[in-house]
């Protein structure tokens, strides 16, 4: 690697146009760079096509492609992967001990972090619980699309997590009952669920890798949090009038009111046109 955008310094981008190959989330400054130098580039998609053991794979395969090196790239991603089932297999094991609620912050990340959680890093997931963001609960989305995304999380909840309790948009009094046996919650980086008395580990411990390095981290990261958990119910939020629905917004009756006329104002706008 010759320059990393956009950290490197002047004198580090200047080499930048000597590169082989661009490793890019965003194309256009990539097509200038191949209009300008002939820079070929490779579109990097960690959150999804790249996502996990296999996409990783996938990713250094790409890169092979394009540098001309397929011949060698095969024996050496097997070489990774041998060395890191013998790390992964303890700590599969020790994950797989601890029963979880996953929260996904949307329909559509749904059947993604469930595939994620469950294949990749073993999760036991007892329960799911999906908050739905202001796009899905004003309809905004087409009715055949959400129902679409909906068929998707069941069928990836059979594959990886039969038999469980899906709860769309749950209040206070279905994640207390979720949470009874639950030793983690997992997936959520809203603080609020500390108050149900369960820790809570958020979405950010595990970082989207495309390094079989990285993904090492974050299975060890995971671990880590795992068994360290431990729930905080002496927060001052726990003493506040916040529900799941309404925060990081106060639960009073004129705020109630606001958000019932902004949704009805402006997430339903133009829908009777």
């Amino acid at each position: 690697v010759n320059a990393w955008l956009p950290c490197s310094n002047i004198a580090t981008l200047k080499n930048a146009p000597r590169a082989e190959l661009n490793i890019v989330k965003r194309v256009r400054w990539a097509q200038c760079m191949k209009e300008k130098f002939g820079t070929d580039y490779l579109i990097a998609d960690p959150s999804d096509r790249h996502a996990g053991l296999d996409g990783i794979g996938m990713f250094y395969r790409e890169i092979a492609e394009k540098l001309g090196l397929s011949d060698v790239m095969d024996e050496l991603i097997d070489e990774k992967l041998r060395a890191i089932d013998a790390e992964t297999g303890r700590m599969t094991h020790e994950i797989s001990q601890y029963r979880c609620l996953l929260v996904c912050n949307s329909i559509s990340s749904a059947p993604g972090s469930i595939k994620r959680y469950v294949r990749e890093f073993g999760l036991n997931i007892a329960a799911i619980c999906i908050e739905r963001g202001d796009a899905d609960r004003a309809e905004v989305i087409p009715s055949e699309v959400n129902e679409g995304l909906l068929t998707r999380i069941s069928d990836a909840a059979a594959v990886y997590a039969p038999d469980i309790r899906i709860v769309i948009d749950p209040d206070d009094s279905e994640v207390e009952s979720l949470v009874k046996g639950i030793d983690v919650i997992v997936g959520s980086d809203k603080p609020i669920y500390e108050k149900y008395g369960t820790a809570v580990i958020p979405s950010s411990v595990l970082n989207f890798s495309l390094s079989y390095e990285s993904y090492l981290r974050s299975y060890r990261r995971l671990l880590n949090c795992l068994i360290k958990a431990s729930s905080h119910k002496d927060l001052i939020l726990n003493r506040m009038p916040f529900t799941l629905s309404s925060y990081p917004r106060l639960e009073t009756r004129s705020s109630h009111a606001a958000r019932v006329m902004w949704e009805e104002m402006w997430l339903k706008r133009g829908r009777d046109q």
